[in-house]
């Protein structure tokens, strides 16, 4: 949890105690605040469902516990789950970035039209270029580098 800087860590809980520190950290989580869950086995699955973001460790053991999650880390490797983060504010960002750029291109689409100046064949033609070009800035995601040093040993 210290290599992680991670606020709060518990451990040797059994499933039900799990649940219940769960659900009492997530009433007093401040707003704003996100709770993440890691667990490895079927003993996990109802505290990954309860968790903002469930990360089942070794998806190949625990079927159950993969489903219910919101991420898999195949190899359960710990030391992923901050580069998992970054990348996730990376896909947010970039989210945010295509529903700007497409309200933005609508909104003006309005303005003109109602300023007499654009007719809606115009609107018409645009929608499918605003589409491919937010699927264009959405494949940033791919070429995205992780700093893999972080988990080597």
């Amino acid at each position: 949890a210290r290599e992680l800087n991670i606020d709060q860590a518990f451990c040797e809980l059994l499933p039900d105690e799990k649940a219940v520190e769960m659900e009492q950290l997530n009433k007093s989580l401040p707003k704003g605040r996100t709770m993440i869950f890691a667990g490895d086995g079927i003993n996990d699955e109802p505290v990954i469902a309860i968790a903002d973001a469930g990360i089942a460790m070794g998806g190949i053991d625990s079927e159950l516990a993969s489903e219910t999650s919101d991420i898999v880390v195949m190899d359960g490797e710990l030391r992923k789950i901050p580069l998992i983060i970054k990348l996730a504010r990376y896909t947010r960002n970039i989210a945010k970035e295509n529903i700007f750029f497409a309200l933005l291109i609508k909104v003006l689409l309005i303005v003109l039209s109602a300023l007499g100046i654009s007719q809606l064949w115009t609107a018409v033609a645009v929608e499918p270029v605003v589409c491919l070009i937010t699927v264009i800035n959405s494949m940033r995601i791919m070429n995205y580098q992780l700093d893999l040093s972080l988990i080597d040993d």
